[in-house]
C-alpha cells in the first residue's frame, strides 16, 4: 500500500500545531525530525531571534534560527530544546 506524503505532511503539520508548553522535548525533536523528512519547507528559517514572530502571537510553533544554529519552539517565548 503506498504512503500518501500529502496526509502524512497534514497530520505532522497537525501535531506540530497541537505541540505546547506541555510537549515533551523529545516529542518536538521527533515532530522537527518528521517535518524534515516529509517536506523542509515545515520549519520556517529566520536569521536571528529579532527575526522570530511574535510568540505569544504566532501561530508558528517551531522555527530554525539560523544565528543560533538549533531549532526554536514557540510555548509562548521562544524557547531552545532543552532549555
Amino acid at each position: 500500500m503506498p504512503i500518501n506524503l500529502t496526509n502524512l505532511q497534514k497530520l505532522i503539520q497537525k501535531a506540530i500545531n497541537a505541540a505546547d508548553a506541555t510537549t515533551s522535548v523529545y516529542d518536538l525533536e521527533l515532530l522537527v525530525k518528521a517535518a524534515k523528512k516529509v517536506d523542509s519547507n515545515l520549519i520556517v528559517e529566520y536569521d536571528n531571534a529579532a527575526a522570530l514572530p511574535d510568540a505569544t502571537t504566532s501561530l508558528v510553533k517551531i522555527a530554525f534560527n539560523k544565528s543560533l544554529n538549533k531549532v526554536v519552539f514557540n510555548t509562548g517565548t521562544w524557547r531552545v530544546a532543552g532549555t
